[in-house]
């Protein structure tokens, strides 16, 4: 549903949520909701890696993550990708400047996402699930991957990252894990499930 459907209803009409592709980046990237309120146009490299270096937390306070390992840099899913693109043409299409410092995805706060998420679910008829439950949906469903894949790609501390504590980035691995999470989507997508 979540990648079917892009409108909410605000004032009794239906109208397009603008957050519709901060949600789908964060069940497609993993990320945890403060960063993704955190995440800025600077962020995307040229390569178009998306790095995470920043988290907002619930009393708006911007911080470097909730751990060591919080600060990563990944290649993004296609689906990822794709909600990327369509936040930048949103932006594009309202006027805002696509500066470095320009926040992605436009949320004032952790508390005004999931207040929209709230509201996007109750619109549709969905379960009521929190923002973070999207970070569990992405590791259950990238749960076929390595386990250290999986812990670097959501920044998993030391302690519970064995594998990447002692393993090293190949390369082409970034490439390679977000095109296997693109095939995982796409399965999932292909059977309705999402």
């Amino acid at each position: 549903m979540l990648f079917r459907t892009d409108t909410t209803i605000m004032r009794g009409q239906r109208v397009f949520d603008n957050y519709i592709y901060a949600y789908r980046f964060q069940v497609a990237s993993g990320v945890r909701p403060g960063e993704l309120v955190g995440l800025q146009i600077g962020d995307i490299t040229n390569t178009g890696d998306i790095c995470i270096k920043r988290s907002i937390n619930h009393i708006k306070k911007v911080i470097q993550g909730k751990n060591q390992n919080a600060i990563r840099s990944s290649t993004p899913s296609p689906l990822a990708q794709q909600a990327i693109e369509g936040q930048i043409k949103l932006l594009k299409d309202t006027g805002e400047p696509l500066l470095a410092e320009t926040p992605l995805f436009q949320i004032k706060s952790q508390g005004a996402y999931y207040k929209r998420w709230k509201r996007y679910l109750e619109s549709n008829g969905l379960p009521a699930i929190s923002p973070y439950e999207l970070r569990h949906t992405f590791v259950s469903i990238a749960k076929y991957l390595p386990e250290g894949t999986i812990k670097s790609l959501v920044g998993h501390s030391r302690s519970m990252d064995t594998f990447g504590q002692y393993g090293h980035a190949l390369l082409n691995d970034s490439e390679q894990t977000a095109a296997a999470i693109g095939d995982l989507f796409a399965k999932l997508l292909n059977k309705n499930v999402l």
